[in-house]
This record gives structure tokens, sequence and C-alpha cells, in this order.
């Protein structure tokens, strides 16, 4: 299945690629619907795995690998994208929206302010950031476009959420085509928890590969953008920045107690047998989260596996060797 899916999305890929009305984006802070009321096709890049050579010369090696790899992509297609958007919800992603400025590598580059908290004071800044970015993708955009996105992305979240790791194909493709799709996904192997920020479909296809079946996927794209966006008030801007602002929480927004609630909650509802998780180098935020998570989950009697990459999966025997001894101890 997940063969099926990376088919799926690689030839999303490439249309998005050679077309003129894609917008590009790489953190979950960033509304699909916002850019698919302004009239273009909001498309997820998911880098393949690789080793960084082009970015050496402009990148330093401690920056997030996942827009690491991504701007090694785009270097060595050397092509230039029609439209990206970056957000300052870390560092990383700051620095690579400077560099991409510089080189001139998408024919317009747009940067979207993320408050930290989740207050009054911060959704009604976000909703102006929102609005903002809204009317620079499009100058003559119509507000009731956005309220008739909100209603179908929100049937996309209800599809995905009984379609696992479809949420890769709702981030990525054109929402009715995404829609249209069907299929089952039936497995008997056993379940497991997958908690991370980023990772390469390359590694979802190794881990279903080795007879694990990954039931949540907590990641910043998975089951945390999958929540319906229900209106709060009569502005879509307001409704979608409090969506955004309140929803399940980025790595960034760490509320301890309450993710370990929700895990525990999970893996008990489907009988999960343990939490794999999946950091990438120099993600500060993960590093520092997952410590903490593991101890608590200890507490609680849950088997834990920490697996550190750098997007590359260049250690992916080390993986396997890891994964196996793994199954071994909780089945």
């Amino acid at each position: 299945m997940m063969g099926e899916i990376k088919e799926l999305y690689n030839e999303s890929k490439i249309e998005n690629i050679n077309s003129s009305s894609s917008v590009f984006y790489f953190c979950a802070y960033v509304p699909q619907e916002l850019i698919h009321s302004a009239g273009y096709n909001p498309f997820r890049f998911i880098p393949t795995p690789t080793y960084f050579e082009r970015t050496d010369e402009y990148l330093p090696k401690y920056l997030c690998p996942y827009l690491r790899a991504t701007t090694e992509e785009i270097l060595r297609r050397e092509i230039k994208i029609p439209r990206a958007i970056f957000t300052d919800a870390c560092d990383s992603s700051k620095r690579i929206y400077e560099v991409w400025k510089f080189l001139n590598m998408a024919e317009e580059i747009f940067f979207l302010q993320v408050p930290f908290g989740e207050e009054e004071e911060d959704i009604l800044y976000f909703s102006e950031q929102l609005k903002r970015l809204f009317f620079s993708l499009n100058e003559n955009g119509k507000i009731e476009d956005i309220e008739r996105s909100i209603d179908l992305y929100n049937l996309g979240r209800k599809k995905a959420q009984n379609m696992p790791f479809s949420h890769i194909l709702f981030h990525s493709m054109n929402i009715n085509d995404f829609l249209n799709i069907s299929w089952e996904w039936k497995e008997n192997k056993p379940k497991f928890y997958l908690y991370s920020t980023m990772y390469p479909l390359e590694l979802i296809e190794y881990i279903h590969d080795m007879d694990i079946n990954i039931v949540f996927d907590d990641s910043c794209f998975g089951i945390r953008t999958l929540e319906e966006i229900k209106p709060v008030s009569k502005d879509p801007f307001y409704n979608l920045a409090y969506y955004y602002m309140k929803r399940e929480g980025c790595v960034r927004r760490r509320n301890l107690k309450d993710k370990v609630s929700q895990i525990k909650e999970r893996i008990l509802k489907e009988k999960v047998k343990g939490v794999i998780f999946y950091s990438l180098k120099f993600c500060d935020p993960i590093l520092f989260y997952i410590p903490l998570l593991v101890r608590e989950l200890k507490k609680e009697g849950i088997p834990t596996l920490l697996l550190e990459d750098d997007y590359t999966l260049g250690i992916k025997e080390q993986i396997r060797t890891r994964l196996e001894a793994f199954l071994e101890m909780v089945l």
C-alpha cells in the first residue's frame, strides 16, 4: 500500500513542479485552504533521501535535515519552482527562506509569521498574517472562496482519517483528485505508534516491509492535521487562525502531560505494541522533547524505540537491526 501512495505522491510532485499554479509549502502551519481559495494548488514537498552535496556551499550542516534535503533536491533538479511559502516556526526555516531568496529558487517566495502561543492576541495576530498572505497570493481574492475551500478540505480530512497515511496525498494532491481516490488498507501486522516531525516516505515503506503496521502517524503532517475546521466566527481568516493555533500542537509548543495522555489513549484504543520515535538530527525542539516523552511513557509501561537520522537513511541497516531487536522485545 505504501508503494502505491509513494507512486501517487511522486506523480503529483512532477505535476506540481511543472505547473504554473502550484504553491509549495513545508510547514503544517500553512493553511492549504488559503492557498486553494486564492486559486492555486497547495503542494507539500517531501524530498527523496540523498546525501548532501549541493547545499554544503550555502547551508551549515546543523540546519534542519528536512529543509536541507528539500533544497538539495531542488538544486539537483536545476529547476525554479513557481511559488513557495516559508514560516518562522523554526530557526532553520527562517535561514533557508533567506537562502532561497538569495538563490532565486522560486518565482515568488512568501514568508508567514506564526505566533508561538494560542491566546486571543496570538490568534488575532495570525489572522492578520493569513489575510496578508491571501491577498499577496491573489489581490483580487474573494473571502467567500475561503469558506468553500474550508468545506472542501474538511471532506478531505474526514476521508484521510479513515485511510492510513493518505494524509501524505491529502497535503499534496489536487483536493478533488484526492476525494476521488479509494482503496482498502487491511493489515494483520503488529501495530505501532510513530512520533516524529518530518520523515522520508522511504522510511515508512521500509518499516512496513518489516511487517510493522504504523496505525498512528503523530508527525507534523500526520494525525495532528486531520481535525475538522469548525467556524467560531464570521471571519474565515479568524476561523483558520483559531484552528491552526488551537489544534494538537507542533513539537515547539510542548505540553508533556497532554501529549502522554493522548498517546496512552490511542495505544489502548488500538492495542498498539509500542512507540517508535524518528528524530532528525539538529532539530532542537524534538531532541529536547523526546527524552521527556520516553521517560513518562516508560512510567506507563509503554515500550519505546528511538531512531535518529539525518533524513538520508544512510544508516538503514542500523535502523533495521534496532527495529528487529525492538520487535523481539515487545512481541
